[in-house]
């Protein structure tokens, strides 16, 4: 996996910056908005009233890294089938598809699929994206890695992450959940248990001087 190249103004706005991601043996480069609170200010109050959509994907979250570390110590089977839900800029999912055989990013806004077509391009990768609600996946087979970075931000979406893990991972699959400890994430793994998932933190990482405990939850079929 290389670091990125400049993407075509065609793929993305001319105001896309550059920003850095350190993985242990190298750093990467991606692209997004230069101004997360303008894509949130472009956001239309139909837009908005369709699902209270917000633009998460605009910024690289602390539990990307934390995925991104975990990955990185243990790669998937390079024949695996891999989906990153919520997958916003695209950066795991970079990783996932230099990893690999077949890797899918997936996320509801069209904004920031776009963006994460354009930096798995960039980063040598193809530019599998869907854009697609989790809720009503637009998946025929089953996946033997799903990764979800951040995306329980809301209680309203434990059950929607539950869902697809239990109905689209693969026999003797894994999942990986990174989340910094937010309010719903106690009743994430009491769903996952109570769908017959196991589970078990994985790897633990610090964000924000400490301030912030990022888990990764590896669940299993």
């Amino acid at each position: 996996m290389r670091s990125a190249s400049a993407p075509s103004r065609a793929k993305l706005p001319s105001d896309a910056v550059q920003f850095p991601v350190r993985l242990p043996d190298r750093e990467l480069f991606f692209y997004r908005p230069a101004d997360p609170q303008a894509v949130l200010d472009r956001i239309t109050d139909r837009q908005f009233g369709r699902d209270e959509q917000m633009p998460y994907w605009a910024e690289h979250w602390p539990a990307a890294d934390a995925a991104l570390a975990f990955l990185h110590a243990h790669p998937p089977a390079p024949d695996a089938r891999a989906c990153e839900i919520g997958c916003g800029l695209g950066v795991v999912t970079s990783l996932l598809a230099a990893q690999c055989a077949h890797a899918i990013g997936m996320d509801i806004s069209a904004e920031g699929c776009r963006y994460a077509a354009a930096n798995l391009a960039a980063a040598g990768a193809p530019p599998l994206v869907v854009c697609g609600d989790w809720r009503h996946p637009p998946f025929a087979g089953r996946f033997d890695v799903v990764v979800a970075v951040d995306v329980l931000y809301e209680e309203r979406w434990v059950e929607p992450v539950v869902g697809f893990i239990r109905d689209l991972l693969a026999e003797h699959g894994v999942a990986l959940v990174a989340d910094p400890c937010r309010r719903p994430w106690p009743l994430f793994r009491e769903r996952v248990s109570a769908a017959g998932l196991a589970s078990a933190v994985a790897h633990v990482q610090y964000a924000n001087e400490g301030r912030t405990r990022v888990e990764v939850l590896r669940i299993v079929a």
